[in-house]
């Protein structure tokens, strides 16, 4: 039997030609009663958040990025600290209280991409030692609206161009609209709005290639 591994926003489904899941969601403690568990890729079972009841009693296959960077197995590498991986669990936005207790070897560039609001309140404790490369990546950061109000002078705004909820500081700073990029923003109706408004020549390109401005054309 051939699978597929899709990714999506919940993590890796795994399907069968068919397209049908292979892991029992519901109940989230078993695979379905046909599935020989041997022609699972266990690596890519580790990057699902549904796949804690494989994960525990695989412990010894699992892949450590996968594992890391999983929101649902944080009591593993309570119970395991050997398996945790610094680098990618920077970025689990449930790993907040396993981060505090490694701060001084926390990879800064990474916790800029954690939207869980504790992240961001770390990050405000070093906003002075954040690198242009670190401030790019937190511009794109869901959770770190105020902090980046709080220093205009750092945002790059070509970045915050990608974050759905930059839409308040552009709409105070209408002059640093990055025009190629901003209607690509996930928040089409209200970034539409003020493109439109501002009726800038190179809006209509990239208006052409956007799907919700048809009825602007």
């Amino acid at each position: 039997m051939n699978f597929e591994y899709l990714r999506n926003r919940k993590g890796l489904k795994i399907l069968n030609e068919e397209g049908k899941n292979l892991l029992n969601f519901e109940h989230h403690r078993k695979l379905l009663d046909w599935i020989d568990e041997s022609k699972l890729y266990l690596p890519f079972v580790t990057h699902n958040p549904n796949g804690v009841f494989m994960i525990e009693k695989n412990l010894d296959k699992i892949n450590n990025k996968g594992l890391c960077q999983n929101p649902n197995i944080i009591h593993i590498l309570e119970e395991n600290p050997h398996l945790i991986d610094l680098g990618y669990l920077t970025k689990n936005k449930n790993a907040i209280h396993l981060l505090k207790n490694n701060l001084n070897n926390l990879n800064l560039l990474k916790l800029c991409n954690n939207s869980n609001p504790e992240a961001i309140k770390i990050i405000e404790n070093n906003v002075k030692i954040l690198s242009n490369g670190e401030w790019y990546d937190l511009c794109n950061n869901i959770s770190a609206i105020d902090l980046l109000e709080a220093n205009l002078d750092k945002i790059n705004w070509y970045s915050l161009a990608f974050n759905k909820n930059g839409i308040r500081l552009f709409e105070s700073y209408p002059d640093k609209l990055e025009w190629i990029w901003y209607p690509q923003n996930d928040n089409d109706s209200e970034h539409l709005e003020i493109l439109t408004e501002n009726n800038h020549s190179s809006v209509w390109k990239i208006l052409s290639l956007n799907e919700n401005a048809i009825h602007l054309l």
